[in-house]
């Protein structure tokens, strides 16, 4: 028997430079002033989703991430509540998740 994942509500990715950090509790152990991403963001369900990153060179071999997204029904419609995975989200996550029209305004630096 094989497992097949669930087909995704939508889906988008995106291609951005970033200067990228990889830190943990013993401070930075590397770290690249320009890196071209891969930015997938896709909605499993009416309530959660999840979201991968990606370096292009590597194909995700040096630099990658994943983590979830949980949203939430509010009188003003649907509005992202949390998500987890990485310390912070990369500004075209919500830039993403608000052309879906979801309310991403506590997750604006």
């Amino acid at each position: 028997m094989s497992y097949a994942p669930p087909t995704p509500i939508k889906w988008k990715t995106v291609q951005v430079t970033r200067h990228v950090t990889l830190e943990g509790s013993g401070g930075i152990h590397d770290e690249e002033p320009s890196v071209v991403l891969n930015i997938k963001v896709s909605l499993m369900h009416p309530d959660y989703g999840c979201f991968e990153l990606w370096d292009d060179l590597t194909g995700g071999n040096k630099w990658y991430a994943e983590g979830g997204l949980w949203l939430e029904h509010t009188t003003g419609g649907m509005a992202l509540s949390d998500y987890d995975g990485v310390a912070g989200i990369d500004e075209a996550l919500p830039d993403i998740l608000e052309g879906w029209g979801i309310n991403v305004k506590d997750f604006r630096e």
